[in-house]
């Protein structure tokens, strides 16, 4: 009976075990539908604010792979922002993920672009791309919108070189710029290309009942260089009859800044200029947002409008790691750390000198590996601070390359000074005192290499008495203060200390409050 009931209960938990595992993988693993383009493929790197957010594993290999259905992709709003843009109608609503398929979304353009006085053309993909081709130089183009069989749109913005290969810059929703070569692009599959014409300058967002005119909602860099600096500006101009309140710009990553507007009033028929900046990153492709936030004056209905900064570069050097932190150092003692640089298909290099950029630190490299014809090298960096720079806990040394795409390297350090000899503590802080009223503290010095101290008093605040009680190290001192004078006291005590082999001043600041 026994041996019945614990089968039974053994039985149960198993049940339960497995519907819960069950239930817990429906809600974990949504099914998926995955679309086969022959396009390259991205993965997810690092934290947006770290600026590493989009890297691309190989530039031109396919496959790229959609996960998820045509409802459950930001291709719709995104390419519907885009084409509301090129065509010129007014921005205030995106109705995004409503559309069931493309034909519904033409629709849609077509008939707002009759009322605007835009223009959609379709052609052949084939045309569209044979017309970027043919163009004199690579770089920005005005957007084509691809239509691929599955349903998925993709916003086709212009060409960069890489290497000897012509390659396409193209966007899906909210990825990354893809860089993808012509016979790929070609071969997937696309069945028809949107393109646009508008009879006005700029892009109209509505702020309620107001038009805010601007230049464009983004800006094509094209290809770009790690380590620049790209900047534009972007015209403001209210169309409406009533105030606009801009509030502070958010950006997506901190290598993006813009102009602070936050307060700022642009009264009907006014124009503000607003200036943005980019700092290119390593990675392959560059997409990042500045929002600014507009709200029409009165009735507080605020439109949040979204500027796309993107570029895109051939794939340079990984490095490994990118900062140093030395830690915690001691004066004259040698800290060591290595540094890998690798290869990538799009960049060979080899390393030509080390630049210590006015630091302590001196550098010597080596190459230590080679993988499928794609060398590493390895620089071995010595740090040796001389207890001079207690104000330089962050600097950079230079590493130099033949690299086309990064010559120079810039590593950042950082580190925090110990002194050899310091004072523990290093401000006396008598708080609020009466005048009258004495203040005591006990003070130490103390040598980091153990090395036996003596001290002198050179100088003492004419209201302070600074007695050595003990020397040696740690040296030991008693301090009175005995405030005679309201208000705030700052002062100093200036120390001679003396070891086997040098002497050293030390300063140790005096504050406090006296009433």
């Amino acid at each position: 009976m026994k041996k019945t009931i614990a089968l039974s209960i053994i039985m149960f938990l198993c049940f339960l075990f497995l519907f819960v595992e069950s239930g817990c993988s429906r809600f974990a693993e949504k099914p998926v539908e995955q679309e086969e383009t022959g396009l390259p493929s991205f993965v997810v790197q690092g934290k947006t604010d770290d600026c590493e957010l989009f890297e691309t594993t190989t530039i031109l290999s396919p496959p790229f792979v959609v996960q998820g259905k045509t409802d459950d992709c930001e291709c719709y709003s995104t390419c519907e922002l885009f084409a509301k843009a090129e065509l010129g109608i007014p921005i205030g609503k995106i109705h995004g993920l409503t559309w069931k398929n493309p034909q519904e979304l033409f629709s849609f353009l077509q008939e707002s672009a009759n009322k605007s006085g835009g223009k959609i053309t379709i052609r052949k993909v084939e045309e569209c791309l044979q017309e970027l081709v043919s163009r004199p130089q690579p770089g920005p183009a005005a957007v084509s919108l691809l239509i691929h069989p599955q349903g998925h749109l993709y916003l086709l913005i212009g060409t960069v070189m890489i290497g000897d290969v012509l390659t396409f810059q193209l966007v899906h929703g909210d990825s990354a710029v893809w860089l993808v070569d012509q016979k790929t692009l070609e071969n997937a599959n696309f069945t028809e290309a949107w393109q646009f014409q508008k009879n006005i300058d700029g892009t109209i967002f509505w702020v309620g009942k107001i038009p805010l005119k601007i230049d464009s909602h983004y800006f094509n860099f094209g290809k770009v260089v790690p380590s620049t600096q790209l900047e534009a500006t972007i015209h403001l101009k209210n169309q409406g009859e009533s105030s606009l309140i801009f509030q502070q710009s958010q950006v997506s990553c901190r290598c993006t800044v813009a102009d602070d507007l936050s307060g700022t009033e642009l009264k009907p028929n006014e124009s503000k200029e607003f200036q943005v900046a980019l700092t290119t990153s390593t990675s392959a492709s560059e997409r990042h947002s500045i929002f600014l936030p507009v709200v029409e004056k009165g009735t507080g209905v605020v439109q949040r409008i979204e500027i796309l900064l993107l570029a895109s570069q051939q794939q340079s050097m990984s490095i490994d790691p990118l900062t140093i932190d030395f830690g915690n150092v001691h004066p004259n003692e040698k800290y060591t750390r290595t540094i890998n640089f690798m290869e990538e298909p799009t960049d060979r290099f080899s390393i030509t000198g080390f630049d210590p950029n006015g630091t302590p630190i001196q550098g010597k490299y080596q190459t230590i590996g080679s993988r499928d014809g794609l060398k590493t090298y390895q620089v071995e960096v010595v740090f040796t601070p001389n207890g001079n720079e207690p104000d330089r806990e962050k600097d950079y040394f230079v590493v130099e390359t033949n690299s086309l795409l990064r010559p120079q390297v810039n590593i950042p350090f950082s580190f925090k000074l110990i002194p050899e000899i310091s004072a523990e503590p290093a401000t006396i802080s008598i708080g609020s005192v009466e005048i009258g009223q004495t203040a005591e503290e006990k003070v130490k010095i103390v040598s980091q290499k153990k090395e036996k101290l003596e001290c002198s008093i050179k100088k003492r605040p004419s209201n302070c008495t600074v007695d050595i009680v003990r020397q040696g190290n740690p040296i030991e001192l008693f301090v009175k203060v005995k405030p005679e004078k309201s208000g705030i006291w700052q002062d100093k005590i200036i120390l001679a200390v003396k070891t086997s082999s040098r002497e050293e001043v030390l300063e140790i600041e005096c504050v406090g409050y006296v009433h």
